[in-house]
């Protein structure tokens, strides 16, 4: 009945003829626009926190782009040779582990992608603090948030699977939230005694800064204390390891059409970077403390 009811909307819809709101001058603008960013003379995108959109010259932003990949802590040349034999090796062992717990033939190709993913860069709009800042043609002054986009790259399906998993570890740890009502809910119950002192604290660079052996170690722990008590989609941990290992390993993307390998840290963009993140913050989560709040990359988590 709903999909009946649902499909009627649809078709509704569907014949409706749509008036645009544009005026006949916004629209000129928008066909302008397009014009810039297709002959590369303008790059336009959205601010890091901010939201407001960013246009910026296409030259500068390559100048940024290049100046962020020079850091040889973070980032390092690779190939297509080696990010093929990377992904290779991840379609590999995820059939073989996909086989062995009676998952779908179907389900297993479906899963397999063989695109490079892609790194764009977006600007930390609420860093530049001048006018002169905003006007600037030096690239070493523009702070980015680097993502590395994995839609439909080699890990993305893969790894949306193994969140199906790994997500329901989540509320096994008290400092999670999985929505904002639940946060105020969690300041409105805190009754903090006179001995008590309010501290705020921000890491630099979160993802970059989780190692890959950390996350793994966290995730494994809870594995095995929470094995029972989610679906495991006839996967055993061994598995569900190999792969996430396999996952986390495969980061090389491409950038104006060269390759570059990722060598610390979880990718933003990476779609088990959050829970990852999450996982790892365990540890400190056990410092005796009245009441903690610790935000994830803007995703309020708490626990008391």
């Amino acid at each position: 009945m709903f999909a009946n009811e649902t499909l009627k909307v649809l078709n509704h819809y569907r014949a409706k003829r749509h008036s645009s709101s544009l005026t006949l001058v916004q629209k000129r603008g928008m066909r302008e626009v397009r014009e810039l960013i297709r002959l590369k003379t303008i790059r336009l995108s959205v601010s890091d926190k901010g939201g407001e959109f960013v246009v910026i010259p296409y030259q500068l932003d390559v100048e940024v782009t290049k100046k962020h990949l020079e850091d040889a802590s973070l980032y390092h040349p690779s190939s297509e040779k080696e990010f093929k034999r990377k992904y290779r090796k991840l379609n590999h062992e995820w059939a073989k582990m996909a086989r062995a717990a009676g998952s779908k033939p179907s389900v297993i190709s479906q899963l397999k992608v063989a695109l490079p993913t892609v790194l764009y860069l977006l600007i930390k709009t609420h860093k530049l603090v001048s006018s002169d800042d905003l006007a600037s043609n030096d690239p070493s002054l523009f702070k980015v948030r680097p993502i590395i986009s994995r839609v439909d790259g080699p890990t993305d399906r893969i790894t949306w699977f193994l969140t199906l998993i790994f997500n329901q570890l989540l509320k096994h740890i008290p400092a999670h939230l999985t929505n904002t009502q639940m946060f105020l809910d969690r300041l409105r119950t805190a009754q903090p005694n006179s001995g008590c002192v309010m501290e705020s604290l921000d890491v630099t660079a979160l993802y970059t800064n989780v190692s890959n052996d950390s996350a793994m170690q966290a995730v494994l722990e809870l594995l095995m204390q929470h094995e029972g008590e989610i679906n495991m989609y006839g996967f055993k941990i061994e598995q569900l390891m190999a792969l996430l290992k396999e996952c986390l390993s495969c980061s090389i993307f491409r950038w104006s059409g060269k390759y570059y390998a990722q060598i610390r840290g979880l990718a933003m963009g990476q779609r088990l970077a959050p829970s990852l993140a999450i996982a790892t913050f365990q540890p400190i989560l056990r410092i005796p403390r009245c009441f903690w709040i610790v935000y994830v990359l803007r995703s309020p988590t708490a626990g008391a």
